[in-house]
């Protein structure tokens, strides 16, 4: 619901008209000189802002509102400081920034060079039209590549480029996405294994100490550094380090996708253009894709460490879901690491799928399957039902697994239609997402729930979405018997004693089958139900089912 929310809301914003936003800016001014109406401006320029960064043409505003934020900018009313921050933010969406300086600074000057990268983000944010990115993409590059250039400098001109490979992928060049893509396989193999020295404490006659970064389990590190890696304290090539891997996903993907694209203008032959691919992509990201594998293949073999503080298990499962995301993006560049890459994943599986725990991480496993199954001649129906069979009966309640389940399906509708039994088989099991979030994911099974049907299981699925009800209240009977009396299951009540609530209903031997029926993660098991007005009297207490 709240992503369909959004969404709506982003819809309405681009279809803003020019009289709209005309009396939008009329508000504001209106708005602004009067102290009473501190909220209300809040509130304008929030909309405002939303709809120029939704607006895909460039927005026509009264010259008197412009020179009004320009006024408002600089001060430092503490009491208005969201006003002002709202106003930057607006300028930023509104005038071009045009700086031939900037481009032609060298990085000797550092202070110079600092005050110029923190402008990079205003050039990305205004987009090929208004703002000088052919001039500044060169000159981010030479940040980012050049010695003695500060962290914040190289950080900023890092986050430049992606976002231009993210919003304007064509502007940037085959020679700058290799030298940008070599200084990325540099800063993951070769960060400092030592933590920074301690900030706040000098001791001119104390030597000063380096202490070694530690594993998640608390052991010194004897391999490279990696995100995994705990300090106190890091250095700026830890840091660096650290960027990288948070963005090599998304650079990678942007890129490749734009090299693709060049390349299929250059030649129009169907199977050169493919070959002509290959070959173009293993040139340019040779070094990072190798870099990733065993950067990625480090990072695997961390994540089997138990963690010394439990936190840490939360960052080891996002560290895990985005090595197997990017794993599977660098197999589909090369397809030579498909073979070596699929061992170490499996691998992993094998000791992760048992536990419901790992549920979101298994989905990406099975993304990795689907994309490379062909290739490998893998049979994946096994690692199929594990997830759908076991693991989403046990966390369809999770946010994250439901989300992320659905996300997989759509994507891979087709695969799972005609390649796979998933949808005929396990749908029981996929429909307690739509039981359990009844609002979140009602336009996604419109899509869903025609790839399920067939001759086989028409019937029993038009029965099962009209007892989602009975399933909703059931699913949430089972939870709650299962937080109150975890040795429900083996201590059931008397089959004469009538149940006064669910819980009694659940532990009745009368109505168990029904529960089971309800629950159950398979088609084609349970039969008719005729004791349904019995049952439905005890779910009357159930916040899900009023």
């Amino acid at each position: 619901m709240a992503l369909s929310m959004i969404d709506k809301l982003f819809q309405q914003a681009k279809n803003t008209t020019p009289e709209e936003i005309e009396r939008l800016c009329n508000g504001i001014l209106d708005a602004v000189y009067n102290p009473d109406q501190a909220s209300e401006l809040t509130v304008q320029l929030r909309q405002l802002y939303l709809v120029l960064h939704a607006s895909q043409s460039e927005p026509s505003v009264p010259v008197q509102f412009i020179l009004r934020l320009l006024a408002a900018v600089p001060l430092t009313d503490k009491n208005r400081i969201k006003e002002c921050l709202l106003c930057r933010r607006i300028l930023m969406e509104l005038i071009p920034f045009h700086s031939d300086d900037s481009a032609s600074q060298d990085g000797s000057d550092m202070k110079q060079t600092t005050t110029e990268s923190s402008k990079l983000l205003l050039q990305a944010l205004q987009g090929k039209e208004l703002g000088c990115l052919s001039k500044h993409l060169a000159q981010a590059v030479c940040w980012l590549t050049s010695e003695g250039v500060d962290l914040d400098t190289q950080r900023r001109a890092f986050f430049f480029l992606v976002s231009i490979s993210l919003l304007h992928s064509s502007q940037v060049s085959t020679d700058q996405v290799k030298t940008v893509s070599d200084q990325m396989s540099s800063w993951l193999m070769n960060a400092s294994l030592c933590q920074a020295p301690i900030p706040y404490t000098f001791n001119p006659f104390k030597k000063d100490q380096s202490y070694p970064v530690t594993e998640v389990d608390g052991n010194p590190a004897t391999n490279f550094f990696t995100v995994l890696n705990i300090g106190q304290y890091y250095t700026n090539d830890q840091l660096l380090n650290i960027y990288t891997f948070s963005m090599l996903y998304q650079w990678l993907s942007q890129v490749s996708r734009k090299t693709r694209t060049d390349n299929s203008i250059i030649d129009t032959s169907e199977e050169n253009s493919q070959q002509f691919d290959k070959i173009t992509l293993r040139k340019i990201f040779d070094s990072l894709v190798d870099r990733s594998i065993d950067y990625a293949f480090r990072v695997l073999d961390q994540c089997e460490r138990k963690p010394k503080v439990p936190s840490d298990a939360e960052l080891q499962i996002a560290c895990l879901v985005e090595t197997v995301n990017i794993l599977d993006l660098v197999c589909q560049l090369d397809e030579r690491h498909i073979p070596r890459v699929f061992q170490e994943v499996k691998r992993m599986y094998s000791k992760l799928s048992q536990d419901p725990a790992n549920a979101r991480i298994v989905i990406h496993v099975l993304q990795f399957t689907v994309n490379h199954c062909t290739a490998l001649s893998y049979d994946a129906s096994e690692s199929f039902k594990i997830f759908f069979h076991k693991l989403l009966s046990r966390s369809f309640s999770n946010p994250a697994v439901a989300f992320e389940t659905v996300l997989f399906i759509r994507n891979n509708l087709e695969f799972l239609c005609y390649e796979t039994n998933v949808l005929s088989a396990y749908f029981p099991s996929i429909l307690k997402i739509l039981a359990w979030n009844p609002r979140s994911f009602v336009s996604d099974f419109c899509e869903i729930i025609p790839a399920m049907l067939s001759p086989a299981t028409a019937m029993e699925i038009f029965h099962a979405l009209l007892d989602l009800p009975c399933m909703t209240a059931s699913l949430e009977v089972v939870d709650k018997v299962k937080v109150v009396d975890p040795t429900s299951t083996t201590s059931p009540i008397g089959v004469d004693h009538e149940p006064t609530n669910s819980a009694d209903a659940f532990k009745s031997p009368l109505f168990r089958p029904m529960f089971n029926f309800f629950t159950r993660v398979e088609g084609g098991h349970g039969d008719t139900i005729n004791r349904y007005r019995m049952i439905k009297s005890s779910w009357v207490s159930d916040t899900k089912t009023l």
